[in-house]
C-alpha cells in the first residue's frame, strides 16, 4: 500500500528528506544511496535541509567529507531532482494517494493496487506515444524506455550478464550506474541535451524523471493541441539521440560528444514529420529557426 502514498509538500516540517516518497518517485535514499551516507543530515525534515532568503528557498547539503568530482555529479543530479518542488510558508504537508487523478484514496484503487493491476501513468501515456505517426522501431524504442525494458548496463546486471561493478558505470559521466532513468533523463549530459531542447522550442519547465511522466509534461509544455503532436516527435528524437550515442560509444568506441546534438535531435524530428506528419511542408532551415509557427501548421 506504501506505493500508492506519496507527501505533498507544505513547509516541510513534518517530511523526512531521505526517507519519505515527496517526490513521488520514491525516496531519495533510495536513488542517492552514496549521498545519504556521506550526508550529515540523514534524519532531517525537508524543512531543515535549507533556508529561505529574500522570500526564496534556497538548499543546503552539508556533508562528511569534501566530495569527490564523481560524487558532485551525483549532487548536481540530486538537486535537479528537487528544484521543482517549491515550499509554501504557513501550509501544512499532507498525504496524498497517487493511484487517483485528484490525489483522494479510493478504495478501489486500493484494492486494485494490492492485485497488481494499477500501473503507473498508465493507459493514457500508452494510447498518445502509439498516436504518434513516428517509425515503428522509434516507438519501441519509448516503448521500452516507459517499462524500463532497454538493455541498460543496470538491467543486465540483473540478469547476470555484467557481473563487475564497474562495468555498469554511465557512458555518458562514467560517474553512475546506468539505469533507464540515468542514462536517459538525469545524467549530467542528458539534462543538459533536455535543457538545450528546451531553450529551442523557448519553454522554461521542469520536468519529471520518470520516463512516462517525463513524455507527457513535455507533451504538455505546450497547451495548444496542434502543437503537442509535434512535441512528441521532439521528445522522441531527443530519446533515439542519446540512445544510440550511448551505443556508438559501447559498441563502436566513439567519444561521447554533445555538440551535435541538437542539430542531430532537430534535422531527424524533422525528417520524421516531414515524411510522416500530414500539413508539415517547411524546410529544415524553417524548422530549426523558429519551431513554433512549424508546429501551429500540424
Amino acid at each position: 500500500m506504501d506505493s500508492g502514498l506519496s507527501r505533498k509538500i507544505g513547509e516541510g516540517n513534518d517530511v523526512k528528506f531521505w526517507s519519505e516518497n515527496w517526490l513521488g518517485s520514491g525516496t531519495l535514499k533510495d536513488k542517492f544511496g552514496r549521498l545519504f551516507c556521506l550526508s550529515t543530515q540523514q534524519h532531517h525534515t525537508v524543512n531543515q535541509m535549507g533556508t529561505w532568503v529574500n522570500g526564496s528557498w534556497l538548499w543546503e547539503l552539508h556533508w562528511r567529507r569534501i566530495l569527490l568530482d564523481r560524487e558532485n555529479i551525483m549532487v548536481t543530479e540530486l538537486l535537479n531532482s528537487i528544484s521543482s518542488c517549491t515550499l509554501s510558508e504557513g501550509v501544512l504537508d499532507d498525504w496524498i494517494w497517487t493511484k487517483e487523478e485528484g490525489g483522494h484514496f479510493s478504495v478501489k484503487s486500493a484494492y486494485l493496487l494490492l492485485q497488481g493491476e494499477v500501473s503507473e501513468p498508465d493507459n493514457q501515456c500508452f494510447r498518445k506515444l502509439w498516436a504518434v505517426k513516428a517509425p515503428s522501431n522509434v516507438l519501441a524504442l519509448a516503448w521500452k524506455v516507459f517499462l524500463n525494458r532497454i538493455q541498460s548496463k543496470v538491467n543486465l546486471s540483473r540478469r547476470g550478464i555484467l557481473l563487475d561493478p564497474s562495468q555498469i558505470l554511465c557512458p555518458f559521466c562514467a560517474q553512475a550506474e546506468e539505469t533507464t532513468t540515468h542514462l536517459i533523463f538525469t545524467c549530467i549530459h542528458s539534462w543538459h541535451v533536455w535543457h538545450r531542447v528546451l531553450q529551442w522550442l523557448g519553454i522554461s519547465t521542469v520536468l519529471p524523471e520518470e520516463g512516462k511522466n517525463h513524455f507527457l509534461s513535455f507533451q504538455d509544455s505546450y497547451n495548444a493541441r496542434d502543437r503537442k503532436k509535434g512535441m512528441s516527435f521532439i521528445w522522441l528524437s531527443t530519446v533515439w539521440f542519446l540512445w544510440h550515442l550511448r551505443n556508438s560509444i559501447i559498441f563502436q568506441g566513439e567519444v561521447a560528444d554533445f555538440s551535435l546534438a541538437l542539430d542531430t535531435i532537430q534535422f531527424k524530428s524533422w525528417l520524421w514529420l516531414k515524411g510522416k506528419a500530414k500539413g508539415f511542408y517547411f524546410s529544415s532551415y524553417e524548422w530549426a529557426s523558429n519551431p513554433l509557427i512549424c508546429l501551429g501548421s500540424l
